[in-house]
């Protein structure tokens, strides 16, 4: 097999394993003679892949926002080639001598000539390809261009492959949750819902649509919560472990709302799912053990004792004569309480567990 070959199956083969990317970049980057190569949304500026010696570059780029001076993509794009385009394509001598992305960014790192291709996608607006080249390497020739115009199109082929798996599991993920008989959203990058079960369709008295494809809770309180989570998880993709309680109403009973990562592996950029949304009903009558409401709120083994003696009737005094400790150690671990249940009371944190009927008392 020779080496184009191979090329055009790692391409396809990191469709389907994304930790394949930066193979198949690499690839690109050594059939050109490049110094690197990468694959970069338009969308979202954490949704990137590049080989090793660009991810410096990259970051960089990310983290400076040298992508608001980057107007290759769009001068490209705006061409409506399908293939590559070299820089020398793009600007005249004079706008490459004074463009500040080229001499203030690129030329840093050494670099100064690429090419560059937009390859339309479904979820990020656009995926740019990029092939990044020494400043010392001289002006693309265009013999350069036909040699890697066919791997393109294999690329853009494998990006509707990966985003339509990326879909297809999010898909399967609420699926499983129902088999386990809990209902469930998939939520996306862009916090909109990717996809529900039925049982979570049950809900829609409780849980509401939205506009622009959001997930709405009729409960207010609940409904501000499961905002600033989502907008969390989207702008940071760091998740801080809450329970968001939905208290008891004519529609049902009380239900404790949980956003569950979704870790992509290594290099899947096209996996849009951040957070997977289950819903626990708590059916007054058949209430989970104490155990099983620790997991629910992420509370500590203490931290189950406090609210249980709080919700027997217990003060912060007596409680924390009862375990030998101090009343500011108990008031931290209340604190802690109130946070993980989303209650900022002692009466809203009782009625949340009378509501369960669940004693937690150790």
């Amino acid at each position: 097999m020779s080496e184009r070959e191979r090329l055009a199956d790692e391409i396809y083969a990191a469709a389907w394993l994304p930790s394949l990317w930066p193979e198949a970049l690499k690839g690109l980057a050594r059939l050109s003679g490049s110094f690197g190569a990468a694959l970069v949304s338009r969308k979202n500026s954490t949704r990137w892949i590049g080989t090793p010696s660009v991810e410096p570059v990259i970051k960089a780029y990310m983290d400076g926002g040298w992508w608001t001076c980057d107007t290759r993509a769009a001068r490209a794009a705006a061409l409506l080639y399908p293939g590559f385009v070299a820089d020398n394509e793009l600007y005249s001598p004079e706008e490459l001598e004074h463009d500040t992305f080229y001499v203030d960014f690129l030329r840093k790192f050494g670099l100064g000539w690429s090419l560059v291709s937009a390859i339309p996608s479904r979820d990020q607006g656009a995926m740019i390809l990029s092939v990044e080249r020494l400043l010392e390497a001289g002006p693309v020739d265009p013999s350069l261009v036909r040699v890697l115009d066919p791997y393109r199109f294999h690329f853009a082929q494998a990006v509707q492959i990966s985003e339509r798996l990326g879909t297809e599991q999010a898909q399967t993920a609420s699926r499983i949750l129902k088999v386990l008989g809990l209902p469930a959203a998939v939520i996306g990058d862009d916090g909109r819902v990717m996809a529900v079960n039925s049982l979570f369709e049950d809900l829609r008295g409780r849980l509401v649509a939205r506009a622009f494809g959001r997930v709405g809770v009729s409960y207010r309180p609940a409904a501000k919560l499961l905002d600033q989570e989502v907008s969390r998880l989207v702008s940071t993709a760091v998740a801080v472990p809450v329970a968001i309680p939905v208290p008891v109403s004519e529609e049902g009973p009380a239900l404790v709302l949980r956003l569950v990562p979704v870790r992509r592996e290594a290099g899947d950029i096209f996996a849009r799912a951040v957070a997977i949304l289950v819903v626990t009903p708590l059916e007054c009558g058949a209430p989970p053990p104490a155990p099983i409401l620790q997991g629910l709120f992420d509370l500590s083994p203490m931290e189950a004792k406090v609210a249980g003696g709080i919700a027997s009737g217990g003060t912060i005094e007596t409680i924390a004569r009862t375990h030998g400790k101090s009343r500011e150690t108990i008031r931290s671990q209340l604190r802690s309480i109130f946070s993980k249940t989303g209650t900022t009371r002692q009466a809203e944190l009782v009625g949340l567990l009378a509501r369960a009927q669940i004693n937690l008392t150790v």
